[in-house]
């Protein structure tokens, strides 16, 4: 089962964003890829036009998430 495929997303500096979306289709697997909670499928992350790999963690560091359950 996919639960994303072809995302790409930008947000501003200094700004708070919330994602938004119906059960089951794919927020917090987002949010735990983004972490290095999850591991991705395929496929590469990049925050200020720079690949995020396990030995680059400090871009990870600069965002925060919140569960509404806890792992």
């Amino acid at each position: 089962m996919t639960h994303i495929k072809d995302i790409n997303l930008k947000f501003d500096k200094k700004e708070i964003t919330t994602i938004l979306g119906r059960f089951c289709s794919g927020k917090s697997t987002l949010l735990r890829i983004n972490q290095f909670i999850r591991e991705t499928s395929k496929g590469k992350i990049f925050l200020i036009n720079e690949e995020i790999i396990r030995t680059n963690l400090i871009f990870v560091l600069k965002i925060g998430m919140v569960f509404q359950q806890f792992i």
